[in-house]
């Protein structure tokens, strides 16, 4: 089912207004004021980088903007959260997916697709060469440094001029890495790695 199909029949979205090309979206959206939510596909003429919808996403703050695309990888992924966008849709999930992710970009919070743990690793994600560090990636790395200090997920944000939903994203990860089940044990944990690493 198109994206428009499950906009309409899961969601009761009837205005919906659909764009063949990127060329004009600025202009375009400056006449709808009541938009709440608008899906980019990342290959649509005109769209060039995805940083086009970081122009536009604090250009329209209050439009929750979205890609949706039938190519994922990692890396187009953690672009698009990098860029403050509300989520990733993958057109071949299965409606049942999508709609999922539509819900949850428009009740405002970040979608993720569950698939991102699965994809091939970047090469900025290669593990750290360190002993005792060797099960995180670079940016979990960095990640950790902050967070045993105390930073919240916003301030690591804005410190690593990542999104908010990119750092949740890693924090999970460390989570996951380290074998705990809390932040706090986290923070415990990486002061004794980290300070390993330093002696």
């Amino acid at each position: 089912m198109a994206l428009s199909g499950i906009l309409k029949q899961k969601h009761q979205i009837d205005n919906i207004i659909e764009m063949s090309e990127f060329y004009g979206v600025h202009e375009r959206l400056e006449t709808i004021p009541e938009l709440s939510v608008a899906f980019f596909d990342i290959h649509m003429p005109g769209m060039n980088d995805i940083e086009q919808l970081r122009h536009l996403r604090s250009t329209f703050p209050g439009v929750k903007i979205a890609v949706v695309s039938g190519s994922m990888t990692k890396a187009s992924i953690m672009q698009a959260l990098e860029c403050g966008l509300h989520g990733y849709v993958w057109k071949l999930s299965g409606s049942q997916e999508v709609s999922r992710a539509i819900e949850v970009i428009l009740g405002g919070d970040i979608y993720v697709p569950s698939v991102l743990a699965d994809l091939p690793i970047d090469p900025m994600d290669a593990p750290v060469p360190s002993i005792g560090l060797d099960v995180l990636t670079r940016r979990q790395t960095e990640v950790l440094r902050l967070l045993t200090s105390g930073a919240s997920n916003r301030e690591i944000a804005s410190r690593l001029g990542l999104g908010e939903g990119t750092i949740k994203i890693h924090v999970s990860g460390l989570l996951r890495a380290l074998k705990v089940g809390r932040r706090s044990e986290a923070a415990e944990v990486g002061r004794a790695l980290l300070g390993r690493r330093a002696s």
